[in-house]
């Protein structure tokens, strides 16, 4: 009797131990997928400015310097970006194919998990610390200016991506400042 409730035991522990992998595997998967899609915030252009190329120099009336300034961190951050996307798509390959490698760990799993995420978190740190950096280089009004360029009129929501009329469900979301500036 003791002897198959040690096999019953150990049928259970298995049974939990991949359904633990496959929600850790969800989990991670839902993360990128809202991360991936939280990533444009601000930090894309929109389809307006897409169809319609502007010279963002004259548009927000920068000076020479501002310029030649916000060039070199757009060169800058480009390289480490990509740097980092390529991290992000290889671990991301890794973990793909770390769930379906017979054998594979949950703590395996887990620490492929663990880099994707931080991987992720990089990424955000770096486009917020872009951001920051251009913010710091325009003026109030190039700042006020330049949330109208890319969105096509006075930022239209500033509260942030997230405060539509769905009480912050995402629904009827009528557009993001990407420097959080106000009317």
């Amino acid at each position: 009797m003791f002897i198959l409730g040690v096999s019953r035991c150990k049928e259970v522990k298995s049974f939990v131990k991949s359904k633990l992998v496959v929600l850790v595997l969800t989990l991670v998967f839902v993360f990128a997928a809202i991360q991936t899609a939280s990533a444009g915030w601000g930090g894309g252009q929109s389809m307006k400015m897409r169809q319609n190329p502007v010279n963002m120099t004259d548009q927000l009336g920068l000076t020479a310097e501002q310029a030649a300034k916000i060039r070199q961190l757009q060169e800058s951050q480009q390289k480490a970006m990509t740097e980092l996307q390529g991290k992000l798509r290889q671990a991301r390959f890794e973990l793909r194919q770390l769930s379906f490698t017979p054998g594979a760990t949950e703590k395996q799993l887990e620490s492929k998990a663990a880099e994707v995420q931080k991987l992720q978190q990089q990424k955000l740190e770096l486009m917020q610390q872009h951001r920051d950096q251009i913010r710091a280089i325009l003026t109030d009004e190039q700042l006020a200016r330049w949330s109208e360029v890319r969105n096509g009129g006075p930022c239209p929501n500033p509260n942030g991506p997230m405060s539509g009329p769905m009480g912050g469900r995402g629904a009827g979301n009528s557009g993001f400042c990407p420097f959080g500036q106000t009317r």
